[in-house]
């Protein structure tokens, strides 16, 4: 419900700007969704629901635009830390927050991956089986 809720305010704000955007998002498009070339929103309201819910403090709302089906903005929003991830095509990364502001980059490790921190979440089943 609280993501369903948080994807309509989300779309609102954003209809009444942008009124010929297209919008797919989590909670609407869980039937399956049709990215077009046409500039296009992508919303995940409460990204890391399961956290949300049991008050587990990792959870953000994201939101990306795409155009001719490539993301040309990307925005990461963690209320709980206060911090904001954001990057665009060929602009860079970038975090704000009371303790940082600027550009953000990868560990270098390259390729070898024996040499990354690597973080899995293999996610849950959303299918209901009796």
């Amino acid at each position: 419900e609280t993501d369903q809720k948080s994807e309509a305010l989300i779309t609102s704000m954003i209809r009444k700007r942008y009124p010929k955007h297209q919008i797919i998002g989590e909670e609407s498009s869980s039937g399956g969704y049709n990215l077009t070339d046409k500039p296009t929103w992508i919303i995940d309201p409460i990204d890391g629901t399961t956290n949300f819910l049991h008050g587990f403090p990792y959870t953000c709302v994201l939101v990306s635009f795409a155009v001719g089906r490539k993301v040309v903005v990307a925005v990461c929003r963690d209320a709980i830390h206060d911090e904001t991830f954001y990057a665009t095509r060929g602009g860079g990364a970038f975090m704000e927050s009371p303790w940082y502001s600027g550009r953000i980059r990868t560990s270098g490790c390259g390729a070898q991956l024996q040499r990354a921190y690597v973080m899995v979440d293999a996610g849950y089943g959303r299918t209901n089986k009796d």
